[in-house]
């Protein structure tokens, strides 16, 4: 009986020991730090400025995209780091005057953020700077916000994202705006 006594006394100070570390962690940037790492950084920035964007907002949207990892490619033909469809980066591509060769260009992290980079900038135009319908522009496309709107399904605002009918746009949206506030919180504005 004493023995189970002590036994159940070392369980609880191991739980307790677990919850203070456990504690330190969350509370910890480094542990943030890890959670939400900017690579490309020199990348993100250089083209994030050229656009006048916020460096911060675009590696937001790269870690929701694409978690940083240039050679994804989604089920739908999105490619690179900010999960741009070909003929979307085609298009941005003639606008800054970038020679596409083929899809795997878009692979190349310089190539596809200076494409993401600017076309979330045209997006945030074409909204009046709108970063919840250029987000959802972004990944369900422009037709389709459209649509939401024109049919009052969505007023386009941020407090409103619930009302997106796309899960994986609504997902989306949040997801960025969270990882947004997050980096902006760890590394400063």
């Amino acid at each position: 009986m004493i023995k189970t006594f002590y036994s159940k006394i070392r369980i609880a100070l191991a739980l307790i020991i677990l919850l203070v570390i456990i504690a330190v962690l969350v509370t910890s940037q480094f542990f943030w730090k890890v959670l939400y790492p900017i690579p490309y950084k020199d990348i993100i920035w250089q083209h994030a400025t050229e656009t006048g964007l916020d460096p911060y907002f675009i590696a937001s949207i790269i870690r929701t995209e694409s978690n940083f990892v240039p050679r994804a490619l989604s089920k739908s033909g999105a490619i690179g780091l900010m999960q741009l469809m070909p003929n979307t980066a085609k298009w941005v591509a003639d606008k800054v005057e970038l020679k596409i060769a083929k899809n795997e260009d878009l692979y190349d992290p310089n190539t596809n953020i200076k494409l993401g980079t600017f076309y979330i900038k045209h997006l945030l135009n074409k909204y009046n700077n709108n970063t919840a319908m250029a987000l959802a522009a972004y990944n369900s496309g422009m037709g389709r916000v459209k649509e939401w709107i024109n049919e009052g399904i969505w007023n386009g605002s941020i407090s409103t994202a619930n009302e997106i009918p796309y899960d994986e746009t609504r997902h989306f949206v949040r997801k960025v705006l969270r990882s947004y506030e997050v980096y902006t919180s760890l590394y400063g504005r």
